[in-house]
């Protein structure tokens, strides 16, 4: 659950770091992978982020806690504010024009390759 990642402070640091690499993976509609993911797998994981409510659940998560670190301002919240600002930059620079390339993907691999006939 992302909350708990964001919500417990002895692991906030880390569950921002988690949560920003897993969506710098999937925000892109390139389908370049690092651990060498299809490009299928790849947007069939972007969408699925998309239309579960991940992004906007990370998102409203990260606007509290930072809402929270600026009533309350201590030295300690410095790196947090930090991390939470680049989680927040990395989900509102998400591209969303890859939903078509999903369907383009899908329909590419479930359909029957039929042979070329000049």
């Amino acid at each position: 659950e992302v909350s708990h990642i964001l919500m417990d402070q002895s692991h906030k640091d880390i569950g921002c770091t988690l949560l920003k690499t897993l969506l710098t993976e999937f925000s892109n509609s390139t389908g370049s992978s690092a651990i060498g993911m299809s490009l299928e797998f790849h947007l069939r994981c972007k969408k699925a982020i998309e239309q579960n409510g991940g992004l906007l659940k990370i998102f409203t998560i990260t606007i509290q806690i930072l809402q929270h670190c600026t009533q309350e301002p201590e030295p300690s919240h410095n790196k947090q504010v930090s991390s939470l600002l680049s989680l927040a930059l990395q989900i509102l620079l998400w591209d969303f024009r890859s939903s078509h390339l999903y369907r383009l993907s899908t329909l590419m691999t479930s359909s029957a390759v039929l042979p070329f006939k000049p």
